[in-house]
């Protein structure tokens, strides 16, 4: 990777950090508990750099590591995007549409240029599907920002196999599910905890194992082929090979060596 390619992502890494930033201390929250709006200016600058180099190493990390540039361009603006989506969730306790619509829209155009694009569109709309039934039966527990969130975060893993959109939401869930319980053990006046950031966890902990993966098989593939014997042909006296209907038949050299050709 160039130099010039990484300031470009690290830049645009670092924009969707500082927009996600400002829009964490701007929204609305859905609860009481939640509520960033009063902050402090020196706690909106933290956060506010604090969001910019996240988002920009994430941005990097995930364009090194991406099998392909297509594929890279998917990954690299959910990557981007994930820390400001986690703030925003803690912040405000709701993940907008209009945030995870936009990386939909970009992970979508660029995975209409490699293979994965019908695998990453019906995986979404099933995750989308069972994350429905979810939200129906958790009774508030599971809003419509994180249904669209589990469908993004399907589509931008479907291209490294079903194994890894099943462990970034089971390890959602399950971080999730540990997290509130405890908190419910400890403050039992405590709201329900967001699940956004949890989610994102379970991307880049099963992006990261699949790239792990990934690289183990090149490398395994690799060492096959260097441990592959090497086969010798018949020995070359520098004569033509007489060809017979496609098939390679010997004949005698007409110089001093004596031996067959093939």
């Amino acid at each position: 990777m160039s130099v010039v390619v990484a300031a470009v992502i690290a830049l645009c890494g670092a924009g969707c950090g500082a927009i996600l930033a400002r829009a964490a201390f701007a929204l609305e929250p859905s609860d009481e508990h939640a509520d960033w709006r009063g902050a402090e200016s020196g706690v909106r600058a933290a956060w506010t750099l604090a969001l910019v180099a996240a988002s920009a190493i994430a941005a990097i990390a995930a364009w090194m590591f991406a099998p392909s540039a297509a594929v890279g361009v998917a990954v690299t603006a959910f990557a981007a995007a994930s820390p400001g989506i986690a703030v925003v969730d803690m912040a405000a306790r709701r993940i907008p549409f209009v945030i995870t619509g936009a990386v939909a829209a970009v992970a979508l155009l660029a995975l209409a240029f490699t293979p994965y694009l019908t695998r990453s569109f019906i995986t979404a709309a099933v995750v989308a599907v069972v994350m429905t039934a979810l939200a129906l039966v958790s009774r508030g527990g599971v809003g419509g920002g994180d249904v669209v969130a589990a469908s993004v975060v399907a589509m931008t893993l479907a291209w490294a196999g079903l194994e890894a959109v099943m462990l970034a939401l089971a390890g959602g869930m399950l971080l999730s599910g540990a997290t509130g319980l405890g908190l419910r053990l400890a403050h039992r006046d405590v709201a329900l905890v967001p699940f956004g950031p949890f989610l994102l966890v379970g991307w880049w902990m099963a992006f990261i194992l699949s790239i792990m993966d990934l690289l183990g098989k090149k490398e395994a593939a690799f060492n096959r082929r260097r441990r592959a014997p090497i086969v010798r042909g018949p020995p070359r006296c520098g004569r033509a090979v007489v060809m017979r209907s496609r098939r390679v038949r010997s004949a005698r050299c007409a110089g001093r060596c004596g031996r067959e050709c093939s």
